[in-house]
């Protein structure tokens, strides 16, 4: 969804940060899967196959509706991640 209204750059910068930290933590889990002799997904047709959350393309929302996307989606990865292994012990 695109950002607009008078928020827009405050939400611009916030969303940026949490993309770059996600990022950065899907390179680290990458990594991880690397060195224990998996295979990490490495295109985008390859995420989309495997993707469990939902886009929302071509719609808008209120900058109320956006963070609490964002919320929902983080909670959804936590779950997804205790979910997998024990990286919540």
């Amino acid at each position: 969804m695109d950002v607009v209204g008078p928020q827009f750059h405050d939400l611009h910068k916030f969303f940026e940060s949490q993309y770059e930290e996600l990022n950065e933590v899907v390179d680290e889990v990458a990594e991880r899967v690397r060195t224990l002799g998996g295979a990490a997904l490495g295109s985008l047709t390859e995420f989309l196959k495997q993707t469990r959350l939902k886009e929302h393309p071509g719609q808008s929302a209120s900058t109320l509706e956006m963070v609490k996307n964002l919320l929902t989606t983080m909670r959804r990865l936590f779950s997804l991640a205790c979910g997998s292994g024990k990286l919540c012990q």
